[in-house]
């Protein structure tokens, strides 16, 4: 009985972007209704097209029948392969008898950026003082775009948007690393995102692992690499008469402060809505009164593509309890502890002020939520309610481990509701699940 290859993947990922591994290593699950079988020989096809590639053409790579039981780990030893090169492989196996399988259906994977010559750009950010900047520049492209990509590091956290959408679902990219040594970049592919005419991209920055912030506290004391958050941005743009454009981040970026006034990965976020920006990440907009951006030296470690799961909001929960401890004063329970942050939505005056305390622990004598095992951090979100309508609060660039969740909102006339918790880790697959007569077990 024939045996064929599933779960293609190459990097250990499904459909990468991005790669900057030469050569890059191909694996995948063999799958037979036969018990026991092996593989015995492989025939892997790497092409420039998904046509080529179906027509069982390797334009780039044709390993013919190889002799080896090898399904992981398969090296590229083919054609040089191009900074942003998008190729298109597929595999078939032979079984101990020497029955050949059908071929896989076709999976595709993408160059990052693998020469120095293909840099992106200038490290550039704002006013030392500005905790979180934000930066934006407008373009012009033609008719007639084919493919985009964004390569980015903004350090040490960055969301991008590209006319008023947000680039994809990432927290707190690019992934920690030791900067000296090591600078991870991001790619996404925002072809659906751009436009003919007028484009507009923004970035706002925060500090997460990179820099310590002008308050310190116990935890963040050692996160001290650099001064001041900054972006390093390349954005690449196939047209379909096979032209292509580039824009980098540069000096003629416009940069301003923001509604975020402080942030914290474990100290937590301070966020003035009467300092937002309607519609500063969309073309139009008059950035006359922002500064040009300032360029940074680099943070000097290597700059590499990451290729590992990214950090999402992989789960959002409701508390299961609610108290109010005193008079604007509500403690909340969701029922489990988790890594993340709360999203609330309130409404209020102009001016107003919500603080959003996280904790693992509640005070038994007061009830309020309580910091063990260090006191000194502050766990805490605050927010300044810009008033006129309803505002979604959540926090950007800050961490927190959470089972209960006290929030305050002494002024009068402020309304909170839907109050979640965001659970956040790495988007990883799940392998399997466990079930078992025992509900804690189960849950656990």
């Amino acid at each position: 009985m024939t045996m064929t290859a599933e779960d293609l993947r190459c990097e250990y990922e499904s459909s990468p972007l991005g790669l900057d591994v030469p050569p890059p290593r191909f694996s995948w699950v063999l799958a037979s209704e036969a018990r026991g079988t092996r593989q015995s020989a492989y025939h892997l096809l790497v092409s420039t097209s998904p046509e080529a590639v179906s027509a069982g053409k390797g334009n780039l790579w044709d390993t013919g029948r190889v002799e080896s039981d090898q399904s992981t780990g398969v090296c590229y030893r083919g054609r040089p392969l191009r900074s942003g090169q998008r190729c298109f492989w597929r595999v078939r196996c032979w079984n101990e008898e020497g029955q050949a399988g059908p071929w896989s259906d076709a999976a595709v994977f993408e160059m990052g950026l693998l020469d120095e010559q293909d840099g992106m750009g200038t490290w550039i950010g704002g006013d030392r003082g500005i905790s979180s900047p934000l930066l934006r520049k407008e373009f012009d492209l033609p008719d007639g775009l084919a493919g985009a990509r964004l390569y980015i590091s903004g350090l040490g956290g960055y969301e991008a948007f590209i006319n008023g959408q947000r680039v994809g679902d990432h927290v707190l990219d690019p992934a920690a690393t030791d900067y000296d040594q090591r600078i991870l970049y991001v790619t996404h592919d925002v072809t659906s995102l751009l436009k003919p005419g007028v484009n507009a991209i923004g970035v706002m920055l925060g500090n997460t692992f990179y820099c310590q912030p002008s308050e310190p506290n116990l935890t963040d004391a050692i996160y001290a690499y650099g001064d001041s958050p900054r972006l390093l941005l390349q954005l690449n743009v196939e047209l379909q008469d096979g032209g292509r454009l580039s824009l980098h981040s540069d000096q003629e970026w416009r940069v301003s402060d923001g509604p975020i006034r402080f942030n914290s990965i474990a100290g937590g976020e301070v966020h003035d809505g009467r300092m937002e920006k309607p519609g500063w990440t969309e073309a139009g907009y008059d950035d006359s009164g922002w500064q040009r951006a300032e360029v940074r030296p680099s943070p000097g470690g290597k700059l590499e593509s990451q290729t590992m799961p990214a950090m999402k909001v992989i789960q959002t929960l409701q508390p299961v309890a609610c108290r109010q401890v005193r008079p604007g004063v509500r403690v909340y329970d969701m029922g489990q502890c988790f890594g993340g942050w709360v999203r609330l939505r309130a409404r209020g005056p102009h001016g107003a002020r919500i603080i959003v305390q996280h904790s693992e622990y509640l005070a038994e004598d007061t009830g309020l939520v309580e910091k063990r095992p260090y006191p000194g951090t502050l766990e805490t979100a605050s927010y300044v309610l810009r008033g006129g309508g309803e505002e979604v609060c959540e926090p950007h660039f800050t961490f927190h481990p959470v089972r209960y969740v006290q929030i305050e909102a002494p002024a009068d006339g402020v309304s909170i509701d839907d109050v979640q918790g965001c659970v956040v880790h790495s988007a990883v697959d799940l392998s399997g699940d466990f079930e078992c007569s025992n509900a804690i077990l189960s849950r656990i």
